[in-house]
C-alpha cells in the first residue's frame, strides 16, 4: 500500500505539474492575443510615445521635407537618403515632384515581429512607370505642331529626314514639367508593414528599403537605407530608362541600368536568355543579341571555338550582361571557362553566407548562387574559416591581416587590384588605401598569378593553395574593364596542375591580370544555379563565399 500510495502522489504531482505548463502557454497566448488585437500593446511604458505617434510624426516630417526631424526616429541614426536628388534634370524635377506629392494613412492595431512591433501603413504617392505613353504623346504633339509652323521642314527636320534632336529634347522638357506640375493622374497605393523596436526609452522605425520604395510608387526597389545617395541614383536611372522608352524612334536615349552595392541579391535572371548547346556556333545569335554590350570588348570566345568535342556549351545574354562558359584542352589539362561582360561595375558582386562576415554558416555554391539570383558565379577565398589575409565586404574592414597573403582588391569600377603581401604595414594603411582606392570588397587568397600581362608568380613558399603541387585550381581573370574571365582547372594525371603550368596558358591566351582563389574541392564553376565544371570527389563542398556576375534589368522588365 505505501508503494500505491507514494505512486499517486507522484502521478497527482506531474499531473498539477502539467496542468500548471498548460495554464501558462494559455495564459501566453492570451496575452499575445491581446496584443494583437489591441489598439496599443500592453508593455509600453508610461510618459514613453504611443508607437503610432512615431510612426505619424516620422511621415509628417518626410511631408514638411524635414528630413533631420524624420530621420530623428529612425533606429541607429539611420537615413533614407530622400534629402539627395538625382543629377539629371528631369530625374530631379520628378523626383522633387515625388516628394510633394505623397500622402500616408496609418492602420488600426499592432502586429508582432521578434522583440518588435509592426504596424501596416498605406502610402499613396505618384507612380510614374506607366507614363512613357503620356510623355510620347505630349512630345508627339508639340512636335507636330512646330511642324505645322514651320516655313521649311529643314526648320524642324534633320537631313535624314527625322525631328531635330533640339526640338525632340525641349518637347521632353516641356512634357516632364507638365507630368511634375500635376502628378495626380499617376498615383498609386501600397500598403506596407513599418518595423518598430523600442530601445533606449523610445520607440524608433526601422529603416527598410520597403519604405522607400512606397515613397517613390514603387520606382526605387532593394536600396540599401544606409547608403547615401543611393535612393536618388537609382530613381534617376528609373528616369533616364522611362525617357529612353518614351523616345524611342524620336532620339536614341541609351538605357542605364545598375544595382545598389548593398543589395542581399541581385533580379532574378530571365530564364529565356540562357541557352546551350553541344555547337559553338550556336552562340552567334546571342552574341548578336548583346551587339552593343560587347561593342569594342576583345572577346576570347568565337562561335568558330575549339571547344572539347561532346561537351555543352552554355551562355546567357540581354542588354546587361553576356557570359558563355565552355570546356577545353590545353596543355594536357582541362580548362573551364566562363566569360564575362557586365554593362555597369555593380554586377561584378560578393556574397558571404547569410550577407555577413559574422556568419558561422556554410552552404553550397549552387545554393548561394540562387540566393542572390546569380548569372554565373565562381566560389570565393573561404574568407571566413581562415584567419589570414584582408577582408573588406560591402566596403567595411571586416578584418586587416595584412602579412601573410597577396590581396585582390575590387574597387567601384569593378577593377582588379593587386596588393603584395605585406605591403600594407598597418591597419591604418589598409583602410587608406581602401578610401584612396574606392574599394568595395577584397579577396584575400592568392598568390597574384598575372599582373601587366607578365607572370606574378611569387617565388619560394606562399601560405595557402599549395601552388607547386597538383591540385584542381580556381582562378580569377579580368581582360578589360567590365570584361572577365572565370577558371577552374581540372587535375590531370598526365600533367600536374600547378600555378605555375596554368599561368603559362593563361599568358599565351593573352589574359593581363589573374589571381589564384581557393582551388581543391571548393573550385567550382557556376552558371544558372548548376555546376559547370566536375567537382572533386563529384560532390559540392559547404564553404562561406562566392563572387557572382548578376543582371541589372529589373525584374518584370
Amino acid at each position: 500500500m505505501p508503494d500505491l500510495k507514494n505512486r499517486l502522489i507522484v502521478i497527482r504531482d506531474a499531473l498539477a505539474s502539467l496542468l500548471l505548463a498548460a495554464a501558462l502557454v494559455t495564459a501566453a497566448a492570451a496575452v499575445l492575443l491581446c496584443l494583437r488585437a489591441r489598439a496599443l500593446p500592453l508593455y509600453i511604458p508610461a510618459g514613453v510615445d504611443e508607437p503610432a505617434a512615431v510612426i505619424d510624426r516620422f511621415f509628417s516630417a518626410l511631408r514638411r521635407e524635414d528630413f533631420e526631424a524624420a530621420y530623428a526616429c529612425l533606429s541607429d541614426g539611420a537615413s533614407l537618403g530622400l534629402e539627395s536628388v538625382p543629377e539629371d534634370g528631369a530625374g530631379a524635377r520628378l523626383w522633387l515632384a515625388q516628394r510633394g506629392a505623397w500622402d500616408y494613412e496609418i492602420a488600426d492595431g499592432y502586429g508582432l515581429s521578434g522583440t518588435g512591433l509592426t504596424r501596416r501603413v498605406t502610402v499613396t504617392a505618384p507612380d510614374f512607370s506607366g507614363a512613357g505613353a503620356q510623355l510620347r504623346e505630349y512630345v508627339q504633339a508639340r512636335l507636330e505642331a512646330e511642324m505645322e509652323a514651320a516655313v521649311f521642314g529643314s526648320e524642324v527636320l534633320d537631313e535624314s529626314g527625322g525631328y531635330r534632336e533640339e526640338l525632340v529634347m525641349a518637347a521632353l522638357d516641356e512634357a516632364i514639367d507638365a507630368l511634375a506640375a500635376d502628378p495626380s493622374a499617376c498615383l498609386r497605393r501600397l500598403s506596407l508593414t513599418v518595423h518598430l523596436e523600442y530601445a533606449n526609452g523610445e520607440w524608433k522605425l526601422v529603416p527598410r528599403a520597403s519604405l522607400i520604395t512606397a515613397l517613390t510608387g514603387g520606382a526605387v526597389r532593394g536600396v540599401d537605407p544606409g547608403t547615401p545617395g543611393a535612393a536618388a541614383e537609382s530613381y534617376g536611372m528609373f528616369v533616364n530608362n522611362l525617357v529612353s522608352e518614351a523616345l524611342e524612334g524620336l532620339v536614341v536615349v541609351p538605357k542605364v541600368y545598375w544595382l545598389p552595392e548593398t543589395a542581399a541579391a541581385a533580379p532574378k535572371p530571365v530564364q529565356t536568355a540562357f541557352g546551350s548547346s553541344k555547337k559553338a556556333a550556336d552562340t552567334a545569335a546571342a552574341l548578336e543579341q548583346s551587339a552593343a554590350l560587347l561593342a569594342g570588348k576583345h572577346l576570347l570566345w568565337s562561335p568558330d571555338a575549339a571547344t572539347e568535342p561532346g561537351r555543352t556549351i552554355k551562355w546567357y545574354a540581354d542588354e546587361t550582361i553576356f557570359t558563355v562558359c565552355w570546356r577545353e584542352k590545353l596543355d594536357l589539362m582541362t580548362f573551364n571557362f566562363c566569360e564575362v561582360v557586365i554593362g555597369h561595375p555593380s554586377q561584378f558582386r560578393r556574397y558571404i553566407a547569410e550577407n555577413s562576415f559574422q556568419s558561422g554558416r556554410r552552404f553550397k555554391p549552387t545554393q548561394m548562387a540562387r540566393t542572390v539570383n546569380a548569372v554565373a558565379a565562381l566560389s570565393g577565398d573561404f574568407i571566413k574559416y581562415r584567419r589570414l589575409g584582408i577582408c573588406v565586404y560591402q566596403r567595411a574592414l571586416c578584418r586587416a591581416e595584412s602579412k601573410k597573403l597577396d590581396t585582390c582588391f575590387v574597387n567601384a569600377a569593378g577593377d582588379l587590384l593587386f596588393v603584395r603581401r605585406g605591403a600594407l604595414k598597418s591597419e591604418e594603411a589598409v583602410r587608406q588605401y581602401i578610401e584612396d582606392n574606392d574599394v568595395v570588397f577584397s579577396l584575400a587568397f592568392g598568390p597574384i598569378m598575372i599582373e601587366n600581362g607578365a607572370s606574378a608568380l611569387p617565388k619560394g613558399r606562399y601560405p595557402v593553395g599549395q601552388p607547386n603541387e597538383s591540385y584542381t585550381r580556381c582562378v580569377l581573370c579580368q581582360l578589360e574593364e567590365c570584361h572577365y574571365l572565370l577558371v577552374t582547372v581540372n587535375v590531370s594525371s598526365a600533367r600536374a596542375t600547378t600555378l605555375a603550368r596554368v599561368t603559362k596558358v593563361l599568358l599565351g591566351m593573352g589574359v593581363p591580370k589573374a589571381y589564384a582563389l581557393d582551388g581543391g574541392q571548393t573550385a567550382s564553376l557556376i552558371i544558372n544555379n548548376e555546376l559547370f565544371n566536375t567537382v572533386d570527389f563529384n560532390q559540392e563542398r559547404t564553404m562561406s563565399d562566392i563572387l557572382y556576375f548578376a543582371t541589372a534589368l529589373p525584374e518584370g522588365g
